[in-house]
């Protein structure tokens, strides 16, 4: 059984695959290069395609995304040392949480409105717009909430908390790296006050669990990342292909390393050879993206345990290594899609429960018929959380990325396996 871990989401569509660089059209590329003439044949423009792909969202002045890229913009010029820290002081902290208040206040005015990304693909090694800033504004939030917890002042731990989780889930429907970046955000916020729980009044948790779960509700698929980085695919596509045209082959295996130099000498001896070939290579690098995006698109709207990357087709694909160097951020993103799914529904579980203790209530025996069923699901087997329930006490754990109830057991420093937890000693 596979490993392969990705959210469950609450809506959305599948996209048709699209067959312009599909698997026939490569074999039909590859039977004319075996039988072409020398003669020199014009380029496919993948970066049109890309645009075709991923073409900018228009929104009008009240929407949510225009909001976030100008805060992250401000926070960008307002601190530019900063956005290239990785450890603070608490002093720069509290001066951080001074100078960008007015962007933080902007993006949690509109923190449960869903966000459309006005998106351009990006080529390799390009730097993604706006995500220093919304990196730098989502650790001034942490900071907010953490250190209100610090001071017991719960409700505001709370509201920064909800508002960190809506903001990290609208940045979802960026790219893999706006993506991932949002789920940090996320589950920074959850971890910063999951320890907090027992010390909370029932008023307390029920509004931390109401103010996850609208962001739950509101939390977009992966589907308009993974488009995204469909488009970001087919720019790598014409990168390599733009670098061959220059002959700059030390620079590109520089950038990708030493895994992909037999894919290069194969690029390099097409140099002055034959025009349909080399038409043949960069169409079979095309189809690579097109076949991990059919997968991609299909996968994220499936629990983890059914996702079975499909094996490549047959015969020899001399572009296969700079493929895997390009193509390889969906699979990481659904697993840790799943992970912050499956804790961010265990604390809102976890939140009413211990509410219900709190007012001598008794707690429920089985999760189903208690919660709302996508509340309740495992992104990793599609099932209910294992949930145990012992007079007052419980324990509630999903069964994590080797899909097997081992439990509730898990590391006490990741929380993650072979079960996975929310980050409490408690669980």
């Amino acid at each position: 059984m596979p490993t392969r871990s990705l959210r469950i989401p609450q809506s959305g569509t599948l996209r048709p695959m699209r067959a312009s660089h599909g698997w026939l059209g490569l074999t039909l590329l590859i039977c004319v290069a075996g039988c072409g003439s020398a003669e020199n044949t014009a380029y496919v423009d993948y970066g049109q395609e890309a645009q075709r792909i991923a073409p900018p969202v228009a929104t009008d002045p009240a929407a949510s995304f225009p909001v976030l890229a100008s805060a992250a913009q401000d926070a960008e010029t307002k601190a530019p040392k900063a956005c290239l820290l990785t450890t603070f002081s608490p002093s720069i902290q509290e001066r951080l949480k001074t100078l960008l208040a007015p962007d933080v206040q902007s993006v949690n005015g509109i923190a449960d409105k869903p966000t459309s990304f006005v998106y351009q693909p990006r080529a390799p090694f390009q730097t993604p717009p706006n995500q220093k800033g919304w990196r730098l504004i989502g650790r001034v939030m942490v900071w907010t909430e953490e250190g209100a917890v610090e001071r017991k002042d719960f409700d505001k731990a709370i509201a920064s908390a909800v508002d960190a989780t809506h903001f990290g889930f609208n940045l979802t429907t960026g790219d893999a790296t706006d993506a991932a970046l949002g789920l940090t955000i996320a589950d920074d916020a959850r971890r910063g006050i999951v320890t907090s729980l027992d010390a909370m009044t029932s008023e307390q948790l029920d509004r931390l669990a109401d103010g996850c779960e609208a962001a739950l509700k509101s939390k977009p698929t992966l589907q308009t990342a993974l488009q995204h980085e469909h488009a970001n695919m087919l720019m790598a596509v014409q990168y390599v292909q733009d670098a061959f045209d220059r002959g700059d082959w030390g620079r590109l295996e520089d950038q990708l390393g030493p895994g992909v130099r037999e894919s290069m000498e194969y690029l390099q001896e097409m140099k002055n050879g034959d025009g349909h070939k080399r038409m043949a290579y960069f169409a079979g690098l095309a189809a690579d993206a097109d076949a991990e995006d059919a997968f991609l698109e299909g996968a994220c709207l499936q629990p983890a345990y059914r996702r079975q990357h499909p094996a490549p087709p047959p015969g020899k694909r001399p572009w296969k290594n700079i493929g895997q160097a390009f193509f390889g951020s969906g699979e990481p993103l659904m697993a840790m899609n799943d992970t912050t799914l499956a804790r961010t529904r265990m604390l809102v579980i976890t939140c009413r429960l211990i509410a219900k203790i709190k007012r001598s209530e008794p707690v429920p025996t089985k999760l189903e018929g208690s919660f709302d069923g996508r509340l309740t699901q495992d992104p990793f087997n599609g099932q209910p959380f294992e949930y145990h329930a012992v007079g007052q006490s419980f324990r509630l754990y999903s069964v994590g990325q080797d899909f097997r109830d081992d439990g509730g057991e898990t590391d006490p420093e990741t929380y993650s396996t072979p079960d996975l937890t929310l980050e409490r000693p408690s669980e």
